[in-house]
């Protein structure tokens, strides 16, 4: 659904109702990527404002449990009204800092997803001050932060378990160069996702495995998604 001339969609009363919520569409393939089943462990780890919880969620038919974290309380309390409005029962908010090991997480997920914090390059659309705030110096310490939550959350992972790896950026260094970091640091391998992605995208899918979408191919957000699996023991 698309809405042309809304002042603020949150006076709508089908919004309030939580009868639908708003995501770009995007943003919407990483819950089809990760595809998660009802009665599944699932850990949302950068979790706020909680749209990509909510959607798996529902694809849950609200039954398992998504832990959805955050490292800001006043965050947290979003992801808490937003599930609330949408009637979903399943989201546990947690504070967490991705960068730093919960012991009581370790090996104990079906799937993790890992929407990282990045440089935002794929929504300068909608926010164009990025193109004057970033610098080559802050690109690599966005790259490092993801590192140290990539390399925590390979650990929450039961054996066979699916990490799914997105971001809103198409910097390489954010993107496919931190798929060769897991693949090879971290000794995750490759989960095959493109029978996940529309039919009008697929020909833009790498090795079955992760997309980069561009702004101009489908006048969505720049977004990049990549879909891996931890070896069974």
């Amino acid at each position: 659904m698309y809405l042309k001339n809304v002042d603020n969609i949150q006076n709508m009363s089908s919004f309030k109702e939580g009868l639908w919520t708003v995501q770009d569409e995007s943003a919407m393939l990483v819950g089809k990527v990760i595809a998660p089943k009802a009665g599944e462990r699932i850990l949302d780890l950068c979790s706020a404002p909680g749209g990509k919880s909510i959607h798996m969620a529902e694809l849950m038919q609200d039954k398992g449990e998504i832990i959805s974290c955050d490292i800001h309380p006043h965050k947290l309390e979003l992801i808490v009204k937003n599930a609330e409005r949408m009637g979903v029962s399943i989201i546990k908010p947690t504070l967490q800092d991705g960068t730093i090991c919960n012991e009581d997480f370790i090996q104990s997920f079906d799937r993790v997803l890992v929407d990282a914090p990045c440089s935002g390059l794929g929504i300068m659309k909608r926010k164009p001050d990025i193109r004057y705030n970033k610098e080559a110096t802050d690109l690599e310490d966005i790259a490092a932060i993801q590192r140290a939550i990539l390399t925590q959350a390979v650990k929450y992972l039961k054996p066979e378990g699916i990490l799914v790896y997105s971001t809103c950026t198409i910097s390489k260094a954010e993107n496919e160069e931190m798929v060769a970091f897991i693949t090879g640091e971290l000794g995750l391998e490759l989960n095959k996702i493109v029978d996940t992605i529309p039919k009008v995208l697929q020909d833009e899918v790498e090795k079955e495995s992760m997309i980069q979408i561009l702004p101009q191919i489908a006048g969505t957000d720049g977004f990049f998604i990549a879909g891996l699996k931890k070896r069974g023991i």
